[in-house]
């Protein structure tokens, strides 16, 4: 599964034609957001993975997703995220509910995976409390390393890139953050995950 914030359904559907042109074709799910600027949150899932025929949005304001999968038995419910970034004390209240909105779908979602941008660090209030979810750079020992700025050292950067799954589902195999693609101010991170 690739998660893609700030990415239009044209480029998400652009994606999935070069991906499905190198023999790894995938569903496309897309959450509008609320900011004029700033595109929403596109959702690529493999067929492997499981059958996502539709998708139900989270409320935030950047564009968020729940895919629940139709088949085959035991896929995971998938969370496409991205809360609103607390940049001016009037964004406070929202990035705060949005955070937690985000962080209780994997708490309270047996078997979830949950990605994207979530623009809090695990010290920030929102992702303190993740119940039975684990965050997978903590867990394979990367939680130091910063994907935002990518124009930054990642030791200098703040890890607000998250991959969480339901701990008692899924084991953390491995996590990486990447070098800096494109023009994205962020650098992508790679979770690798085995079922338990």
């Amino acid at each position: 599964m690739l998660v893609l914030p700030e990415t239009s359904l044209d480029t998400a559907r652009a994606t999935a034609t070069q991906l499905a042109a190198a023999g790894r074709p995938m569903q496309v799910l897309t959450a509008e957001g609320h900011h004029p600027a700033i595109a929403g949150t596109a959702l690529l899932v493999s067929d492997r993975v499981g059958t996502y025929p539709t998708s139900e949005p989270l409320a935030t304001q950047l564009g968020s997703l729940r895919a629940d999968p139709r088949e085959p038995a035991g896929s995971p419910v998938i969370v496409a995220a991205h809360p609103l970034a607390p940049i001016s004390r009037g964004s406070m209240a929202t990035w705060r509910t949005e955070t937690r909105l985000i962080a209780g779908t994997c708490a309270g979602t047996p078997g979830a995976i949950v990605a994207g941008d979530l623009n809090s660090t695990l010290d920030h209030p929102g992702l303190r409390d993740l119940g039975p979810c684990v965050d997978a750079a903590r867990a394979s020992g990367a939680a130091a390393l910063g994907t935002w700025p990518a124009s930054v050292p990642a030791l200098l950067a703040a890890p607000i890139d998250h991959v969480l799954v339901d701990g008692r589902a899924w084991r953390v195999v491995g996590f990486d953050v990447l070098p800096r693609t494109g023009g994205s101010d962020h650098r992508p991170v790679l979770a690798t995950l085995e079922p338990r």
